[in-house]
């Protein structure tokens, strides 16, 4: 799937926006210049819509950002290949709504 979708991760400093290539219910590939080891796990908060405003939530309950952990599965040139760790259906199913919110979202 095709949507402005960025990536924020913890670096130990302020947090920033990473380009998100490819986003999907399975996993991402984020454009970045830090690398892990395969096998990495990451806690990542995918936000939609501007990007300069803070890490909120729009009215009627749709989530712009929302946090999934994400086990790295593949480094390329720019940035590295995620698989999504959900620890359950509910969490799967909250993040399949956020994607399908995105488009129309960023659209208005």
């Amino acid at each position: 799937m095709s949507v402005p979708v960025v990536a924020h991760y913890w670096t130990g400093g302020i947090s920033q926006p990473f380009e998100v290539k490819t986003i999907s219910p399975v996993g991402a590939y984020l454009v970045t210049p830090d690398r892990w080891s395969l096998g990495t796990v990451l806690r990542l908060t995918f936000q939609y819509g501007d990007v300069s405003r803070p890490l909120a939530s729009i009215g009627g309950g749709a989530a712009m950002a929302l946090m999934v952990r994400a086990r790295i599965v593949r480094v390329g040139t720019d940035g590295v290949g995620v698989r999504l760790v959900y620890l359950n259906k509910k969490e799967r199913s909250r993040f399949e709504k956020f994607l399908a919110a995105a488009p129309r979202l960023v659209a208005s």
